[in-house]
């Protein structure tokens, strides 16, 4: 029981940095990209960017972390 604690621990850690970073990259790139006159507001862009960094990111890194629990290389989550 110890192993896919070890592993939702990993995925939860990884997901939660992931989101950290991915919010910040698109709270930093709509900055850089919210000139009113080129992109505004209903731009469609905005959607695929928050999607992909706020959403995309941190479910990434969760599958990631996820297969590398399951094969084993993460501390914690190896068979005895």
């Amino acid at each position: 029981m110890r192993r896919p604690i070890a592993i939702l621990a990993w995925m939860l850690a990884s997901a939660g940095s992931g989101l950290l970073v991915g919010a910040s990259l698109f709270g930093l790139i709509g900055a850089i990209l919210s000139d009113p006159g080129a992109r505004p507001a209903s731009w469609p862009g905005w959607n695929l960017l928050f999607y992909g960094f706020v959403g995309g990111l941190p479910g990434v890194l969760a599958a990631l972390a996820l297969a590398l629990g399951l094969t084993g290389r993460l501390p914690g989550t190896r068979r005895n």
